[in-house]
């Protein structure tokens, strides 16, 4: 007694042959997918046969995800897509803004119309960056009626979030009206620290307007930031007390942006905090562990959900 196998039994168990067609085809998809996956709830744009991790929050607004080159286009915006489009429907009329730190290209890519205003994912840029970013904006669609910005960090959401609606209150916008617009056109996922800034800054805008023309944009002055290492301090013992408090005996003194970092000597940083000397209106600001940065594991371990905490200053005039 025997078993006869046929010819489809034989194809059943081979493997599947595909030709260069369905090969690319199963790519494009799978890439597809992918990008898909990883925008979210972000709006997409659907343009020349391409599907983009990009989206028009004005005429003259365009936010997206970054630009990649390498592997990293299977999941975010590949280059060369972005440039056909943005040639394609904007040819001789667009500036890139870049607000990615950790990420970067090369301006030849999009003609040289490249500016970069690099900071950290989640983190506070410096008020100074933002009134540089708003007046290159204003400048570079000012020069033309046809002239947009594209402005993106690394997923489009968080910092482009934030300079986008930094930049439509620049123009006149409410904060509200700001965030509305972006949620509508982009995302909702804009985190509070995020709504916090602009809304000081719409705060320190409001004294900026020039009183004679309606239209013109503000002029605005900030305190000189110092960009550099002021002062480090040790601390010891500090894990087995409620409370630590601690003196700098020489003053220094703060203008502009500040950033105070706080490290644990074996796992490094636990948090920072940043704050602009322009909008401390007393001698005591108190912040809980909600209002830090770049709290990790090792930092909410440390502190606890109940910790804050605490700066005290003087006013320059009493040093």
């Amino acid at each position: 007694m025997g078993m006869g196998i046929s010819k489809s039994d034989q194809h059943a168990n081979s493997p599947t042959v595909y030709n260069g067609e369905n090969r690319m085809l199963i790519d494009f998809f799978q890439n597809l997918f992918m990008r898909n996956l990883v925008s979210k709830n972000r709006r997409r744009l659907l343009v020349g046969g391409y599907d983009l991790d990009m989206s028009y929050i004005t005429n003259h607004l365009l936010a997206m995800s970054f630009p990649f080159q390498n592997i990293g286009a299977i999941f975010r915006n590949p280059l060369s897509h972005v440039k056909t489009v943005l040639d394609m429907k904007h040819h001789g009329c667009y500036k890139v803004y870049n607000l990615c730190i950790e990420q970067s290209y090369n301006s030849s890519n999009f003609h040289g119309r490249v500016e970069v205003y690099p900071f950290e994912d989640k983190y506070v840029p410096p008020l100074s960056m933002i009134k540089r970013f708003c007046e290159s904006v204003y400048s570079w669609l000012s020069r033309d009626s046809r002239n947009i910005a594209v402005i993106h960090c690394m997923a489009g959401k968080g910092r482009t979030g934030l300079m986008v609606c930094a930049y439509l209150v620049y123009c006149g916008m409410t904060v509200d009206e700001a965030l509305d617009l972006y949620a509508e056109k982009r995302t909702t996922n804009i985190e509070g620290k995020a709504n916090a800034v602009v809304f000081y800054w719409s705060k320190l805008l409001s004294f900026a307007k020039h009183p004679f023309y309606a239209n013109a944009p503000p002029q605005v002055n900030l305190p000189r930031s110092n960009y550099r290492e002021l002062r480090r301090n040790r601390l010891y013992d500090m894990t087995t007390n409620k409370s630590v408090f601690f003196s700098i005996f020489e003053l220094q003194k703060l203008y502009g942006d500040i950033r105070v970092e706080f490290y644990e000597r074996i796992v490094g940083r636990l948090f920072y905090t940043c704050f602009n000397t322009a909008f401390i209106k007393s001698s005591f600001l108190q912040l809980k562990l909600c209002d830090l940065d770049k709290v990790g594991l090792k930092g909410w371990s440390l502190c606890g959900s109940d910790f804050c905490l605490e700066l005290l200053f003087e006013p320059v005039n009493a040093v």
